[in-house]
């Protein structure tokens, strides 16, 4: 076995008869077969670890698995691992991030992903399975709150803070297992302060709303209802990109009092997209709905109805046990080395690639806490399985789309595509607002394509007079 003495390791505790005690962990960057390990083999090794401190403390609830490694390995191989790793960085919260100089800024979880099939219902009915384990922590949650005001909240938590130091005494050195009895309750009382984790489908411009609600966390699941004005639905995308980006909403920089999402907001967005309206918001030449789709892990929606794992429930609740942490992790060498070697693989290699990366530290960082594992670092096997997931929601975003796009008819030539993409981008416009979307367009050129669009029947004039965008009937 290897050990290493890790920072921190040096404790004191009454059971120990004054005596100091070190705390030996096994290395996260040792191989998973022939020896003991803390990472994703799930075995914890045979260090001991006081409660509260994580997962695998009593005190949380007691959420760690017996056999964290066979939960790994069902979980990533699983039909719907991408909308499972988006809802876990929510659990998780943004105050478990990775800081590496490979990147610029530090990297949370936060991830959009889109299920793409027409059928409403069993999209509705997996989101609601995967979410169910949010939903119970928020009415958990809401039951708790009552009709306490944030005031009378913050109060008490200043209540027990004042309790904790009178306890200690000033004292140097602290029994952390008494230490984690006090941040528990500190932490049951500030979850209650955000008592949202789940919105589904938000008129258009509320999520930041929400954001502020949620204290910076949870998780926005739409249809195809938040696609269909995206005009009114910008605030909600930039939020869902700088999320992602891991970097604070601008709204919040520029209103003097701001009431909106909090610094650097983790918030996921689970979306069901129609082949059609997917294939037009690949097509956007709209510079924030691109760096948005750049992003978005797309997913063929399964054909057949699928199980979520039995395991599953447990290993949100864990997660949510934890979210109060601050967590800030580092990469082990290896890892850095395997992260470092995947950026130079995929340099110049497209719009997608380019983000894999940043992609596959946010994996790492779910793959670390599915796992358990109490060190700071993410280790190499976990980085190297973070990439490899990165790769394959690349390459199966990539060719859900291509089959998108080269199902939609083709009797559009390129300037009539164009007009379809601005009639798309901006919603239904008047023959004025659509000329002023061209820099230069003559009105009898553009009637002569209008005509051309609306007996390919792509497009319609409304009662009003507005031109709108023909929308597929079903699915939606």
């Amino acid at each position: 076995m290897h050990f290493r003495v890790r920072r921190k390791s040096v404790r004191y505790s009454p059971e120990s008869g004054g005596k100091a005690t070190i705390t030996l962990w096994p290395n996260p960057d040792s191989p998973w077969e022939g020896q003991h390990s803390n990472g994703l083999d799930g075995s914890g090794g045979t260090a001991r670890r006081y409660k509260g401190a994580g997962m695998s403390g009593s005190s949380n609830g007691g959420h760690r698995s017996p056999n964290r490694r066979s939960t790994i390995e069902l979980l990533h191989g699983h039909p719907l691992l991408a909308p499972m790793v988006t809802i876990s960085g929510v659990a998780l919260g943004n105050t478990s991030f990775v800081e590496t100089p490979l990147l610029a800024d530090p990297v949370h979880a936060s991830l959009s992903c889109a299920l793409v099939g027409e059928d409403s219902r069993q999209w509705e009915d997996t989101v609601d399975r995967l979410t169910l384990p949010l939903r119970r922590e928020q009415d958990r949650r809401l039951a708790a709150l009552g009709n306490q005001s944030a005031k009378e909240i913050r109060a008490r938590i200043r209540s027990i803070e004042r309790e904790r130091e009178s306890f200690f005494a000033g004292a140097v050195v602290r029994d952390p297992a008494a230490v984690a009895t006090f941040e528990e309750r500190i932490r049951e009382f500030t979850k209650l302060l955000r008592p949202a984790l789940v919105v589904e489908n938000l008129r258009p411009g509320l999520l930041e709303r929400a954001a502020a609600r949620g204290g910076g966390s949870h998780l926005a699941a739409y249809n195809e209802s938040l696609f269909s004005e995206l005009t009114r639905a910008r605030p909600d995308f930039e939020l869902l990109l700088r999320s992602w980006q891991g970097k604070t909403p601008q709204t919040r920089l520029l209103q003097e009092n701001a009431t909106v999402s909090s610094v650097r907001p983790l918030i996921g967005g689970l979306f069901r997209l129609g082949h059609a309206v997917l294939a037009r918001l690949a097509c956007s030449s709209d510079p924030l709905f691109r760096e948005f789709f750049d992003r978005l892990i797309v997913v063929a929606f399964p054909s057949a109805q699928l199980a979520v794992p039995d395991c599953w429930s447990e290993l949100v609740s864990g997660l949510l046990s934890a979210c109060s942490h601050q967590r800030g992790l580092r990469l082990t060498s290896a890892a850095h080395a395997r992260l470092a070697g995947y950026r130079t693989e995929v340099a110049g290699q497209g719009r997608r690639n380019r983000h894999g990366p940043a992609l596959a530290v946010k994996n790492a960082v779910i793959l670390h806490f599915w796992a358990g594992d109490p060190a700071r670092e993410v280790s190499g096997q976990t980085m190297e399985l973070g990439i490899v997931k990165a790769k394959e929601f690349i390459g199966h975003s990539i060719t859900t789309v291509n089959a998108c796009v080269a199902a939609e008819p083709r009797e559009l030539n390129e300037e009539e595509r164009q007009l379809l993409i601005k009639l798309e981008v901006h919603g239904p416009l008047s023959d004025r607002d659509l000329q002023r979307k061209y820099k230069s367009i003559s009105k009898e050129k553009l009637q002569e394509r209008l005509r051309a669009m609306i007996e390919k029947g792509r497009i319609c004039r409304r009662a009003d007079g507005l031109l709108d965008v023909v929308r597929p009937t079903s699915g939606v």
